[in-house]
């Protein structure tokens, strides 16, 4: 059964769907729901935020529902789906948080399984995806500098 996803500041909430009409009721008594463990839950754990590699502060931060935003993004779309991916580390992305974040259309049909790109990334039997061991070497030794200095 397909499931939406959904970061909060007070953690992950689950939807599971059958069908996108029953995913709309769903999210129409999502409001109230977070309301109600909001004021519940309230001051009993602090959250605390998510935050980047130590010396990575300048391309990518987290906000406070956790979502990962890319402060540089390269042109590149394999180069930018493996940085997010990197970056989000060790938390893999489903598809759509990934295009979300890099802004590819179709990220997994135009970048994710392209057969030169293969080696970098890794499809989790949930459907989410990660940067392989030697997609994350890649990105640590090559990309992440690179980005840096804009070269």
């Amino acid at each position: 059964m397909p499931q939406a996803r959904i970061k909060t500041s007070f953690g992950e909430i689950v939807i599971p769907y059958s069908d996108v009409d029953e995913l709309a009721r769903e999210l129409e008594k999502l409001p109230k729901a977070i309301a109600m463990v909001q004021s519940k839950t309230g001051g009993l754990v602090p959250s605390e935020s998510r935050k980047p590699r130590p010396g990575d502060e300048n391309l990518y931060e987290f906000d406070s529902s956790g979502r990962l935003r890319l402060l540089k993004k390269p042109s590149k779309q394999v180069v930018l789906a493996a940085l997010a991916l990197w970056a989000n580390d060790p938390e893999p992305m489903t598809p759509n948080d990934l295009e979300l974040v890099t802004g590819i259309s179709d990220v997994v049909k135009s970048v994710l399984s392209q057969t030169n790109n293969k080696k970098y990334f890794v499809r989790r039997d949930d459907g989410r995806y990660s940067v392989s061991p030697e997609g994350f070497d890649w990105v640590t030794t090559k990309v992440a500098p690179s980005v840096k200095t804009g070269k």
